[in-house]
Formats: structure tokens, sequence, C-alpha cells
């Protein structure tokens, strides 16, 4: 019964060529679009689940007038975090991505490294040298990949896969510990 439907459709497709391209190509556009769709859906549900409070992240936005012009962006003032963990006792962090002269610069003496993805906190007084830098939010694996190129490339350190771990570049103190050590080396050898 199947073989008789598929050697119908066969000689169809063969009798009207145009007609039976015409619906193919249909198909297969319609069948990408979908896939396509979806894949975009998926990338966008997946926003922040690497953290594991994904749940409890959110993120602030301003829609308003100004001088008559609509305004709808991703932007807050300065204090609205601090204000807001005044506030709410809901409200356990918060942090702000910002610049004033461009990118976030990230300074070791006369070294400087510009990272625009990097996530800064308004007071950054109450995370110390030895603070984890993952678990602050102010670098993900990205981050740690981008700090492997600069210290490579602006340091002049060869880093093993093996010296890509949080003992060496999860902290302030621990990345300034192993420039140490690997200048030390390579003034020894």
């Amino acid at each position: 019964m199947l073989l008789n439907y598929l050697h119908i459709a066969l000689r169809n497709a063969w009798r009207n060529k145009i007609y039976f391209l015409i619906n193919l190509l249909g198909l297969a556009i319609g069948i990408a679009s979908s896939i396509i769709i979806l894949l975009f859906v998926l990338d966008e549900l997946s926003f922040d689940r690497h953290n594991e409070h994904f749940k409890d992240i959110y993120r602030i936005c301003i829609r308003g007038k100004i001088q008559g012009n609509e305004l709808e962006a991703a932007l807050s003032n300065a204090p609205m975090g601090a204000s807001l963990k005044s506030g709410f006792p809901e409200v356990g962090e918060y942090t702000r991505l910002y610049t004033f002269d461009g990118d976030p610069v990230v300074r070791y003496e006369d070294q400087a490294f510009i990272e625009e993805n990097f996530l800064f906190r308004e007071d950054v007084s109450d995370l110390a040298d030895s603070d984890s830098l993952l678990e602050n939010g102010v670098m993900d694996s990205t981050g740690i990949l981008e700090l492997v190129a600069f210290l490579e490339g602006d340091f002049g350190v060869e880093m093993s896969d093996a010296e890509i771990v949080p003992a060496n570049l999860d902290s302030i103190a621990s990345i300034a510990a192993y420039l140490e050590r690997k200048q030390a080396v390579g003034i020894a050898a």
C-alpha cells in the first residue's frame, strides 16, 4: 500500500516537475525556518543558566520619556542597586556593568587589559584580592579564556592546559602569585 503511494507520488513529481520543485522548495524553507526559530528560542531560554541561582537574577531596565522622547533601555542610574538593596530585604546582591570613558579596564602595573564583558560591582571595596572572581560574578568561563590570552600576550608567559585552574586564576591574589612564579622561572631559566 505504502509502495503504491510512493510510486504515485514519484509519477506525479515526474509529470509536474516545476510544481514539484516549488512545493519541495517551500517545504525545505519552512523546515529550515522552523529549525532556526527553535534554535533562537532555545538560546534565549538558556540565558544565564550557567549560574546556579539563575532564577534569582533580574535585570533592571528603564522605560519613560526624556524631553519628550520615548526611552526604553537596559540602563539604570548609579545608586539604583544600593537603593534597592537597602529598601528591599529580598535583594541579596547587585552588580552593574558600567563605563565612563570607554570599556572597563583592569590594570596591573603599567599593563591594561580591556574587557567589555566584565561585571564590576558598585562597591568594589567589599571584593578583596583573595575573593573568587567566578563566585562573585566578576568573570565567567569566557572571561577566563580571554584572561589567559591577555596573560600570554602581555606578560609573555606560556600557560599549559594544566595551569588553567582556579588555584592560578580565581582571584587577583592567585593571578599575581602565578605571574610571579612564572616570571621567576623565566628569569632562572
